[in-house]
């Protein structure tokens, strides 16, 4: 029973006591039916005896009344007795033909009566004919008393024989009860027995697995090796074999997950909630100096600065709170005493009670920031502040040049002053650019009419279109904008100087518009060389450019790192499509164009698109 399944072992616990009781009830059944028959037997008899006591009244009765004097009162008698006894002839005949085996002393009775009914039939049809004589009445008599010591004689006989029978019956019928009672007794004894001894083999085989199992659970919450898988080969041991391979599983994703935790770049750990460390990576070694097991156990304070404290515990306390993931900067002091700056992001745990962190170092990212600032103000004091005071003064000397300066002075100072503002341009664009980087742009959004500002930067972008011969499309649109008007000009502005250089003259530029839900996107179509697809991402980062951009030698690769800032900034996006894939440009070559875009919100459902004009 051990190897049979749990099926079949619920089946063994409810089929064996069924089987027992219907083996019961099929014994009991049949001893009933004995009893039954046995009394069937018995009823008969005594019927039986009680029929033939009455036949023998009657032929007594008939007997009698055959021997009365002769009047018409006897003659009505002696008819009625002869058809009573010939009833009761038919019911013995009845009774009889019930036995299984035929009785002679039955057979005697019932000749015996036909026979002195027949004497009977006869003597009242000669009684009254004159020669019936008293030799005649006296053999009547005689041949009645025979037949009637015949009858009496076969009647003793049956009723000592039937009572022979009733009486030998009762030891049986005694018998079968008191069987049927010791069955019962037996049958109630042995089910609860094996009722008790089968529900405690069962939860034997049961429970023995169950707290296999139970035990195996407890240690597979608790991160421990479990006991062995069951050898029983059921269904327990199938699902213990289950729980073995998610421990297997378990371990190895926590070996992977503590492999990767323990090789990551980055300060990982735990906290409980009063800042005290429960667990740490290997890499604190490489950022703190501190190993793993200096750590844990250690208080947060004791590695920050005491002006610090505060801020950390507001931001612990806070992430508990919300159960929300949590950034701050903090500095921390490493082992040699020297401070780091971090930036940490936090989670809480409440099914660990832990707070989760995983820290940066950014000291070297904040440092370079702090060098690019530094850089930015030197170029804007010792080279945008002295190339506007010379733009300044060749402007003057410009101004002042008169006729009687040779020509080719005049060329070379108004050179000057042309590569003087190109390098201011320069210079202003890689201020905004990294002023861009380095601080958050502050936006002052308001509602703007988008047709009036895209009519601004053509205007302002229209001389040097119209240097180049080249045709302005503009499409009208109804639609207010949520943004900074400045700011928005000036990627217009820039978009549009960026389709002015490199689409060839006498060709045109198209500026159009797209609903997309509630943003309106604006679109400038050029019929330059295109945006390779490898350079379509790219393009959009500070000093990156296209090799046909290198090819014309303009720019230095920040007017469309300044229009994503912006567009970033407003929560909009910028992208760019063409048509062409090819590597180089060949400008002798079918040109396919580009088209710039970028999405802003909109301040009000936006209008349908009016149909292109030319500027």
């Amino acid at each position: 029973m051990l190897r049979l399944s749990l099926q079949t072992r619920g089946f063994v616990l409810v089929g064996f006591p069924l089987i027992c009781q219907l083996i019961f009830i099929c014994t009991l059944l049949f001893f009933l039916w004995q009893t039954q028959e046995e009394i069937q037997r018995r009823t008969e008899s005594r019927d039986l005896v009680a029929e033939v006591s009455k036949l023998h009244m009657a032929v007594m009765e008939l007997t009698i009344a055959c021997n009365l004097p002769e009047s018409p009162e006897n003659d009505t008698r002696k008819i009625q007795e002869i058809d009573s006894l010939v009833r009761q002839l038919q019911r013995i005949e009845q009774l009889a033909s019930r036995k299984a085996n035929s009785d002679r002393d039955l057979e005697n009775l019932q000749q015996s009566t036909s026979e002195l009914l027949a004497l009977f039939n006869r003597s009242r049809r000669t009684q009254y004919a004159p020669e019936y004589q008293h030799v005649m009445a006296a053999k009547f008599y005689r041949e009645t008393v025979q037949h009637f010591k015949t009858s009496a004689t076969a009647l003793n006989n049956i009723i000592s024989k039937e009572e022979s029978i009733y009486a030998g019956n009762s030891p049986i019928v005694h018998t079968f009860r008191s069987e049927i009672k010791i069955l019962f007794v037996v049958a109630a004894v042995a089910s609860a027995l094996g009722a008790i001894v089968l529900g405690y083999v069962f939860a034997m085989l049961i429970s023995k697995p169950i707290k296999h199992i139970s035990a195996n659970v407890r240690l597979l919450s608790q991160r421990k090796r479990l006991n062995q898988v069951l050898s029983t080969g059921d269904a327990f041991a199938a699902l213990d074999q289950v729980l073995h391979d998610v421990a297997d599983s378990i371990e190895n994703a926590s070996i992977s997950a503590r492999a990767l935790i323990d090789n990551a770049q980055d300060l990982i750990c735990s906290f409980k909630e009063d800042g005290t460390f429960v667990s740490t990576n290997k890499y604190a070694a490489a950022m703190l100096g501190f190993a793993p097991d200096e750590l844990i156990g250690k208080q947060l304070a004791e590695i920050t600065l005491p002006e610090d404290n505060p801020v950390v515990q507001g931001e612990f306390e806070a992430t508990r709170l919300t159960s929300k993931q949590r950034s701050f900067e903090l500095r921390m002091r490493r082992k040699d005493g020297a401070y780091i700056e971090t930036r940490w992001s936090c989670f809480w745990s409440s099914t660990d009670n832990s707070l989760f962190s995983v820290i940066n170092d950014i000291t070297e990212q904040r440092r370079n920031e702090r060098l690019k600032q530094e850089f930015v103000e030197m170029i804007r004091q010792e080279l945008h502040e002295p190339l506007t005071a010379m733009a300044g003064s060749l402007r003057i000397i410009s101004d002042a040049v008169t006729e009687e300066v040779s020509g080719d002075v005049t060329r070379r100072v108004q050179s000057m002053l042309r590569n003087i503002e190109r390098l201011i341009v320069l210079v202003n664009a890689l201020l905004g650019s990294q002023k861009f980087t380095t601080s958050q742009m502050q936006l002052k959004l308001e509602d703007c009419d988008l047709q009036l500002l895209v009519d601004e930067a053509v205007d302002m972008m229209r001389s040097l279109a119209e240097a180049k011969k080249l045709k302005l499309e503009l499409s009208t649109v109804n639609c207010d904008v949520v943004c900074d008007k400045q700011k928005l000009r000036e990627v217009l502005v820039n978009l549009l100087a960026n389709a002015i250089k490199f689409t060839p003259p006498r060709t045109n530029i198209s500026i159009s518009y797209q609903e997309h839900q509630d943003q309106i996107e604006v679109k400038i179509t050029d019929q330059g060389p295109g945006v390779p697809a490898e350079y379509r991402e790219s393009i959009f980062r500070d000093f990156e450019q296209t090799p046909a951009a290198k090819e014309f030698r303009q720019g230095v690769g920040l007017g469309l790192a300044i229009c994503k800032l912006i567009v970033e900034a407003h929560g909009g996006s910028i992208g760019v499509t063409s048509s062409t894939t090819a590597a180089n440009f060949d400008h002798s070559k079918q040109l396919t164009g580009s088209t710039f875009w970028f999405r802003i919100a909109a301040a009000m459902p936006p209008g349908s698109v009016a149909k292109a004009s030319s500027k």
